[in-house]
């Protein structure tokens, strides 16, 4: 997938992927360049507190409507680092 196609993308269904915290540095850098992704799923992985913070990379996308953290490793603290 190219950096236009990225750019372009709607919606990301990334659950049960397998993805732990290393894993993260990379989505960021995606999402970054995403304005007009509506829908993120990241649902049954392996993410906790810390790997929330990638989530800031979402800070200037205005059209999300839908984030499904669900049945991952994140407490409260986690979830209060969510401010997007």
């Amino acid at each position: 997938m190219n950096e236009k196609e990225l750019q372009a993308m709607l919606s990301i269904a990334l659950a049960a992927a397998l993805m732990k915290d290393s894993s993260d540095k990379a989505l960021a850098n995606a999402l970054q360049k995403n304005y007009s992704l509506k829908k993120l799923d990241l649902g049954k992985n392996d993410i906790n507190n810390s790997g929330l913070a990638f989530l800031k990379s979402l800070e200037k996308n205005k059209t999300l409507t839908s984030l499904n953290i669900r049945e991952n490793n994140i407490g409260c603290n986690g979830i209060s680092t969510l401010s997007i």
